[in-house]
């Protein structure tokens, strides 16, 4: 446990109706407290609001032009805290790294503060499955870091599926889920549940229990 960090992938925001709002309360927010009384390093991701770069920046394209929404708006390069639901706010020991690109490990120090920690496999949770979370899994696999995904710990079975690839046949809701998943199983690391993931900091709570 002392070489493993809990990473939360773009967990901040909050509000009912969100098709996140249950996972976080009820999946992350379990995780994240079993992670931190195993002793678990916690480390937060979050996005640069908006203003990604200029008008020629491809994300205002492929992520907003195209849907027909404009993306620019005030610099995201300005440091900022975002909100969360105070289930899985942050505490003032455990960092947060802004970050302007799906891959979290791009132009951020997440890597560098890892390594100082003598950190080398790491248990992801957050958003969304075929984004952020899924491009920092692959970023952590090639910069040798052992990768573990807890796969009802991010986006709910059948979200951000586009209509044609949804199919309640599958236990993912969907083949964009489905194959994302098998992708991470294959080529990237492992995936979890979140009640493996809780029954083994429980089981190391028990061995070495913490003041």
């Amino acid at each position: 446990m002392a070489r493993l960090a809990l990473v939360l992938v773009d967990c901040d925001g909050g509000g009912h109706g969100r098709y996140d709002q249950a996972t976080k309360l009820d999946v992350i927010a379990p995780a994240l407290h079993a992670a931190r009384s195993a002793g678990v390093k916690v480390v937060y991701l979050h996005n640069a609001p908006g203003g990604e770069g200029g008008p020629r920046n491809v994300h205002r394209e492929l992520h907003g032009l195209r849907e027909g929404k404009e993306r620019l708006g005030p610099p995201g390069w300005k440091p900022l805290r975002p909100s969360y639901l105070p289930e899985l706010a942050p505490t003032e020991l455990e960092p947060e790294f802004q970050k302007a690109h799906q891959n979290g490990f791009r132009d951020t120090a997440l890597d560098a503060y890892l390594r100082s920690w003598d950190v080398d496999s790491l248990v992801l949770v957050g958003f969304s499955l075929k984004s952020c979370l899924y491009h920092t899994a692959w970023a952590a696999q090639e910069r040798n870091y052992r990768v573990i995904v807890l796969r009802d710990a991010t986006c709910p079975p059948g979200a951000k599926e586009f209509p044609d690839t949804l199919d309640p046949s599958l236990e993912e809701g969907g083949w964009t889920r489905h194959v994302l998943l098998r992708l991470l199983e294959t080529n990237v690391g492992y995936t979890a549940t979140s009640r493996d993931w809780l029954d083994a900091c429980r089981a190391v709570h028990a061995l070495f229990p913490r003041t």
